[in-house]
């Protein structure tokens, strides 16, 4: 087992990642064209991100399920190859994954109603109080 981004992945995943990495680059790939296992390992969400395939809307915690979610528009092409854009929600049981799957990007069109960050959270992740939408 090698590391890649910090997770451990075997070769053959190494090798799978890196590929789907670079033709999602080319505009090759799209989201849905990536398998369910590697579909949010974090340099694919990073590279989809940069090229413009991944894009979050609202971000937050929901009081009524007591989780966090991340809403995104994602691209995808349909069998004649129009790219079509879709909405996907992710769920989160807790601030550590929630945080690591957007990559400290926390603040923008995101609202934390009834979340209280303890003071583990804001230390560790170095989160500014100030910038958390509680309302």
């Amino acid at each position: 087992m090698d590391k890649l981004n910090g997770l451990c992945v075997s070769k053959t995943n190494q090798e799978e990642i890196k590929n789907f990495v670079k033709q999602l680059k080319s505009k090759c790939l799209y989201f849905f064209d990536i398998p369910d296992e590697f579909r949010n390992h974090p340099l694919i969400v990073s590279t989809e991100r940069e090229c413009g395939i991944r894009k979050s809307v609202q971000k937050g915690y929901d009081v009524v399920r007591n989780c966090f979610f991340v809403q995104e528009l994602v691209l995808s092409k349909n069998w004649s190859g129009e790219v079509l854009e879709n909405q996907i929600t992710t769920l989160f049981d807790n601030f550590a994954t929630y945080f690591e799957f957007l990559q400290g990007d926390i603040y923008e069109n995101a609202c934390y109603y009834k979340y209280c960050v303890n003071q583990d959270e804001i230390i560790k992740y170095s989160i500014d109080d100030k910038k958390i939408n509680y309302k």
